[in-house]
């Protein structure tokens, strides 16, 4: 659904033999290469989207970029979304596209606060690879409304723009709404954490240059979750060490996040086996799989290691498969659901979640595209095109955690937080990276303890501008599972980057 359970079964098939690992899905991997001479031609070059012929642009509104050698343009729509029910009237919001160099078109969503004297500016991501932020805005609880089986909005009390406003953006290329109109494959494919900061960065720049009122004298916020934990360090890191924070970003937040996936392995073995640790006073497998899971973890590492010093498509790729395969051949014994091990799946597709299917539903109605002037024919929560293109390149292997630590060394304030019934990104791994993170207040960090945070809702701990947080009750989406504290932690960190 949302996140970070990889369809890796294409790479598995590469490396079985190297790995042991048994986990080829044969009837994936069929079906992905059908028809195809080349497999891997196909897998590293996005499906483009179709593009609508006759999209009707009376109500939008064209600005061309300063510097008229770039053929940067944006394009928005601002009359006809209020009609959709999502908020208030008297809030404004805006959607549309933020064209990129080489036919890139990512599509944002935007809202004003509802606290008119709000100085925040917050901006999300989901994560997958090549999923839509649109499970932030209306399955999560992070924007303004979600929606029921009818496809009805329902306003959401807790929503994040009580107290800034909030853009929305379906990123990279090839997500969601957004999408590539241009000839050549490769050079509108997005495989990688580091491309798709480049993009972003320009499309940041951009809004900011013609939408100044919106977001000029505010306190900038990127938040995001599970894969997030990749996009954002490399978002950070585009922003504040490569271009100087010459847009003034204040804060980063990741909810849930993959960020340094060498240190994060091992905590899959103390969430299934560790009653102690987990904080869940139980285990969840059979003595024999806690042994066998305990058993790979060294070469998990060892693999993990390799990628990191190397990085090597391959030994990242190689690292991934083996890894991804051990740990969730012996997490689905459980039938639980892998984004929250409190119970089962909801539904029984690999969403898991009902609310997935509304929103697709949701938004390929032709009314709510024709108002938030989508270009593409057929929305898709999340893309397996990119997702496969991301894991063919050995992505989510690779470390993002020397971002953080440089950005926090810089003086932008660093918040993790995680729900403890999350399993695919858990709060353990979590609490490991943040603990070993390598940056000048890292002894100070390392003395602190976690303590009672809010009204018995979580434990945090803080220091020189790090902050972590495990909110308990909670699963991957944290909003969706504890709106009040959800809500409370927002507000607590924007005011004061830190917990209190």
């Amino acid at each position: 659904m949302l996140q970070y359970y990889y369809c890796i079964a294409i790479i598995a098939a590469f490396f079985t033999s190297v790995t042991n690992a048994g986990f080829i899905n044969s009837e994936r991997l069929a079906s992905k290469v059908k028809g195809s001479s080349n497999p891997l031609e196909q897998l590293f070059s996005n499906t483009f989207q179709l593009i609508k012929p006759d999209l009707e642009t009376s109500d939008f509104q064209t600005f061309s970029s300063p510097d008229h050698d770039i053929s940067f343009h944006i394009t928005s729509n601002t009359s006809t979304l209020s009609d959709l029910g999502l908020e208030d009237a008297s809030i404004f919001q805006m959607s549309g596209y933020i064209d990129l160099p080489s036919h890139k078109h990512i599509f944002f969503w935007f809202f004003s606060s509802r606290d008119s004297t709000s100085n925040h500016h917050l901006t999300w991501f989901n994560g997958g690879p090549g999923c839509s932020s649109s499970t932030g805005f209306l399955g999560e609880l992070i924007g303004p409304s979600t929606l029921d089986a009818d496809l009805n909005a329902i306003r959401n009390e807790y929503s994040w723009n009580n107290f800034a406003s909030i853009m929305f953006i379906d990123q990279p290329v090839g997500v969601g709404y957004s999408y590539y109109d241009g000839d050549d494959k490769s050079e509108g494919t997005v495989d990688n954490s580091y491309a798709s900061a480049e993009d972003m960065y320009e499309f940041f720049k951009l809004f900011s240059q013609n939408f100044p009122e919106l977001v000029q004298d505010k306190e900038w916020h990127i938040a995001g979750e599970s894969y997030a934990g990749h996009y954002i360090p490399a978002m950070a890191n585009e922003i504040v060490l490569k271009h100087e924070n010459d847009l003034n970003l204040t804060s980063i937040m990741i909810g849930n996040g993959i960020t340094d996936p060498m240190l994060q392995y091992p905590s899959y073995f103390t969430m299934l086996c560790d009653p102690i640790n987990n904080g869940h006073n139980k285990t969840y497998v059979l003595p024999t799989d806690c042994i066998a899971l305990e058993e790979a973890i060294p070469r998990c590492e060892m693999l993990m290691a390799s990628c990191y010093t190397s990085n090597l498509d391959f030994a990242c790729i190689l690292a991934n498969t083996y890894c991804d395969g051990v740990v969730f051949n012996i997490f689905d014994k459980t039938g639980l659901n892998v984004y929250d091990m409190s119970g089962p799946c909801e539904s029984e597709d690999e969403d898991c979640y009902f609310v997935s299917k509304y929103i697709d539903e949701y938004l390929n109605q032709e009314h709510v595209q024709q108002a938030v002037g989508s270009k593409v024919t057929k929305f898709e929560g999340c893309s397996s095109d990119v997702n496969v293109n991301f894991a063919l390149r050995g992505d989510g292997a690779r470390p993002f955690n020397k971002y953080v630590a440089d950005i926090l060394d810089k003086g932008v304030p660093v918040l993790i937080y995680a729900g403890d019934l999350d399993f695919i990104c858990n709060w353990v791994g979590n609490k490991y990276w943040t603990e070993a993170l390598q940056w000048s207040g890292a002894d100070e960090y390392t003395k602190e303890t976690l303590t009672p945070w809010g009204e018995n809702e979580g434990e945090a701990k803080n220091s020189n501008g790090l902050t972590f947080l495990r909110v308990y009750g909670a699963g991957h989406m944290v909003p969706m599972n504890q709106p009040v504290a959800s809500s409370k932690f927002f507000k607590e960190w924007i005011d004061n980057k830190k917990l209190n």
